[in-house]
């Protein structure tokens, strides 16, 4: 889901009052957040009709990031920006689906590692157990990427290994994942 963008084609983004920008940052990040730093910066940019990023438009876009950091109380991870309501519950994420972004826009790193955990422990959960091989295809086609390359594969794996050794995810000795027990407990 993007967010809807204000028309400021033909507007200086570099010349642009701080409150428009703050104000078009936390439009997008309302809708669209957790976010990478990268389609942040591209999805301002898209506002104003631009083409590409220099560095003047980075520092600029970055400048009003690093401001409502700490007005609203986001935070920043690996270049993913989250809103409070993101940090106090991570694994609660609603799972976007990104079928229909361009192709160019479609890459397992530009979604945010608690989304894909989300993902992760909704799939365990929708089957009640799944085999530890099924779940970055699930995962991936959750998330609205066609086929799962070495590199999503990858990178799914990552993100259960982190939930398995929190303790959120348990693998029985026939290779199947459930949420563990202690999980289940704790909530």
């Amino acid at each position: 889901v993007l967010a809807p963008l204000p028309a400021y084609a033909g507007r200086d983004l570099l010349q642009a009052p701080a409150s428009e920008l703050h104000a078009l940052v936390k439009l997008i990040m309302s809708i669209e957040a957790p976010v990478h730093m990268s389609v942040l910066t591209k999805r301002v940019m898209q506002a104003y009709d631009l083409g590409r990023s220099g560095v003047r438009i980075s520092a600029c876009v970055s400048e009003a990031v690093n401001k409502l950091l700490t007005t609203n109380g986001w935070t920043m991870r690996d270049e993913f920006i989250y809103t409070k309501e993101h940090t106090q519950a991570p694994l609660q994420l609603a799972i976007r689906d990104r079928s229909m972004l361009m192709a160019t826009d479609k890459k397992l790193e530009l979604v945010s590692p608690c989304e894909i955990q989300s993902a992760i422990l909704k799939a365990v959960e929708m089957s009640f157990s799944l085999p530890q091989d099924s779940v970055p295809g699930t995962v991936v086609q959750w998330l609205g990427f066609g086929r799962v390359t070495a590199k999503m594969q990858a990178i799914v794996e990552q993100e259960f290994s982190v939930l398995l050794g929190a303790g959120v995810l348990a693998v029985d000795g026939a290779g199947n994942v459930r949420v563990s027990l202690e999980a289940i407990e704790v909530a």
